[in-house]
């Protein structure tokens, strides 16, 4: 993650395929955004890749929505990817959103 003023970029979130699905991505991004509401960010952006419906459904559940596409970006994939972002991580209703996601997820997952 690179924070810069009140802007956090989320570079990268990866889990091993065999892992997917028991929230891993889940806690990864929420704790990279108590991360990046401590360094000072407001608003989070990251890319995604157009055809990773998968990780699109996780980001909006955190409050990411698509702002733009950024043509080529996997240029070894010859795949665009879409921008998302999300406002305000230091709302209190977006703070009620991240522990309620928290809440959901498996033991072993959840912090403790």
């Amino acid at each position: 993650m690179i924070c810069y003023g009140d802007e956090a970029h989320i570079t990268n979130i990866a889990v091993d395929p065999m892992l997917q699905g028991h929230g891993i991505a889940q806690r990864l991004l929420h704790d990279q955004l108590l991360v990046a509401k401590e360094m000072g960010g407001r608003a989070v952006s990251l890319e995604v890749r157009v055809t990773n419906w998968r990780a699109q459904r996780v980001y909006a559940r955190f409050g990411f929505h698509p702002v733009g596409i950024r043509r080529n970006y996997y240029a070894e994939l010859h795949e665009d990817a879409l921008i998302m972002w999300t406002d305000d991580i230091r709302d209190a209703a977006y703070r009620r959103r991240l522990d309620a996601i928290v809440a959901s997820l498996p033991d072993g997952i959840r912090p403790a």
